[in-house]
Order: C-alpha cells, then sequence, then structure tokens
C-alpha cells in the first residue's frame, strides 16, 4: 500500500454562518479561493486527501476533483459540524496511510508552503497537535495569557504553546486515538475550546482561570466555558494525560470569519493576490 507523509480529512459545507472575511455571501468561491491555498500550502508533501462533502451541490465535487483528482470523495446529507467532525475522526483513524494526520475545515486560508514548515516542526519537536492558526484571542483574551507557554524558534517562525485552537489541527493517530473520547463532546454541544482546555491544561490549575467567570467582561462564555469543560471532560482533567498544542506566530493560516483574522499578516492582499491569479471570480 502506498503510504504518503500526511492524510488530511477536508470537510465542507456550502453554508455560510458568521459573516466572511472574502466572498461573503458565496461560499463557493471561498471554497475554491480556500482550497486552492490548501493544495499551495502542500509544497512537497504528499498528501492522501479526503474530501468529506455535506450537502454540497454536484459543482462543489466537480471543481474540487479538478485541481485534486485524486482525492477520495465521502458525500453525507444535512450531517451538521459535529456528525462531519466525526466523520473525521472515524476515517483517520481507519486509514493506513500515514500516521501524520490533519482535520480541516472548509474556511481557512493558508500561505503558500505552509504545511512544509509545520511538518518539519512537527518532526523536530513532536508535540501532539499543531494549528496553523494563530488566533487573534491568544493576544486579547485574558484566558489565554495564563500558565507557563513554551516557545521555540524554527524556521523565522515562533511557535508558540496555546491552550487551545479551532478544529481544525495536525496531530498523529496515535494522539487522536487517545484523545476520540475527549473530542467525541463536541456532539454533546461541548465548546471546542472547552474540549482543548481539558486536553492542554494550560492554565486550568491557576485561580485565575476559575476568578475569569466573575471578573471580566467575557464573564459568561468563560463561565460556559468552564463549566462544559468539567462537567464533559473531568475525568480527563483529573487523571488524563497533558497534551501539548503549539501555534505559529506569525500565523502561517487563518480563519476566514472576518472578525477571526490572524493577527500581523496582511490577509486582503494575498486574498486579493490569490484571487486574481488563481482567477476565482470565473464562472465554475
Amino acid at each position: 500500500m502506498k503510504k504518503f507523509d500526511i492524510v488530511v480529512a477536508y470537510r465542507i459545507y456550502p453554508g455560510i454562518g458568521k459573516p466572511l472575511a472574502i466572498y461573503n455571501g458565496d461560499k463557493f468561491k471561498l471554497v475554491k479561493l480556500a482550497f486552492k491555498s490548501f493544495l499551495n500550502a502542500l509544497g512537497g508533501v504528499n498528501a492522501r486527501l479526503y474530501l468529506i462533502l455535506d450537502s454540497c451541490p454536484k459543482i462543489y465535487k466537480e471543481m474540487l476533483l479538478s485541481f485534486f483528482h485524486d482525492a477520495k470523495v465521502v458525500e453525507v446529507s444535512q450531517a451538521g459540524n459535529s456528525k462531519t467532525f466525526e466523520i473525521q475522526i472515524a476515517l483517520l483513524l481507519e486509514q493506513q496511510e500515514s500516521n501524520l494526520i490533519y482535520l480541516a475545515e472548509d474556511d481557512y486560508f493558508y500561505l503558500p508552503n505552509a504545511f512544509e514548515t509545520t511538518v518539519d516542526f512537527f518532526l523536530q519537536n513532536s508535540p501532539n497537535f499543531l494549528t496553523l492558526y494563530y488566533h487573534p484571542d491568544y493576544l486579547n483574551w485574558e484566558i489565554h495569557k495564563l500558565g507557563k507557554h513554551n516557545r521555540v524558534y524554527s524556521n523565522n517562525l515562533l511557535w508558540e504553546q496555546v491552550g487551545s485552537t479551532t478544529l481544525t489541527f495536525l496531530t498523529t493517530k496515535n494522539t487522536l486515538s487517545k484523545t476520540k473520547k475527549v473530542f467525541a463532546t463536541f456532539s454533546k454541544r461541548n465548546y471546542d475550546a472547552s474540549i482543548w482546555f481539558a486536553l492542554t491544561k494550560l492554565g486550568i490549575n491557576t485561580p485565575k482561570f476559575y476568578s475569569l467567570p466573575l471578573t471580566s467582561d467575557k464573564a459568561d462564555f468563560y463561565f460556559k466555558l468552564v463549566a462544559k469543560m468539567w462537567y464533559h471532560s473531568w475525568r480527563q482533567i483529573i487523571f488524563g494525560e497533558k497534551f501539548t498544542l503549539f501555534a505559529p506566530n506569525p500565523s502561517l493560516a487563518t480563519h476566514l470569519e472576518r472578525d477571526s483574522l490572524a493577527p500581523n499578516v496582511p490577509w486582503k492582499e494575498h486574498f486579493e493576490h490569490y484571487s486574481r491569479i488563481w482567477n476565482i471570480e470565473s464562472e465554475p
């Protein structure tokens, strides 16, 4: 059986939730731009790609396969966010083509060759999890400033240990197998941040982690984050292994929600440049 450097499960949904940073109201064009940037980011990394299409019109499948014809397609109908996340996990744990795996959502834009840099850091430093996305909350929210954050310089980037990220991340089959029960709580309306803090435990032993729900201007969200973390994952918090999660600064990718762009990178210039050279505005 052919082996790959990495196996990616990439899930796509044609609907739009929060306002987008580009092509707001046109998810097809956004998916096209995001997917092309993902392929551009692979560089020399040899990837097996699985596409999980949830209720996507035929035009999505045709477009995606025109750019990566060897991708394996899984089509589902009205599955929803938590269900397609479950499908990602099951698929990546079942495959035998690589121990290195990546869970991807459809609304991320990547810088060129970002995966070469990321995989190199992963292989050299062996963290449990990596995200390519330096979330603006790391700078702006108090909860992300608690605990000891290790930092590693590599390839002109500062890789910082962080407490949480989104559900787009890189890890191994071995680590995902250990943590799948915690990730499974997402289907029970758990927050992704609550899942991550239960796994990384970064800052959760500091008194301020629990006083923030009483004093912060984000008190309501922090209270729910802490409550859900303990309700769903108390066994992991008390008895489970502590897992490391690192993010690059500056960011190698960004979430494409309008209010969630990674800081200190001229994303709009990148969007305009690649939209032009990839002819995203053209008819499919």
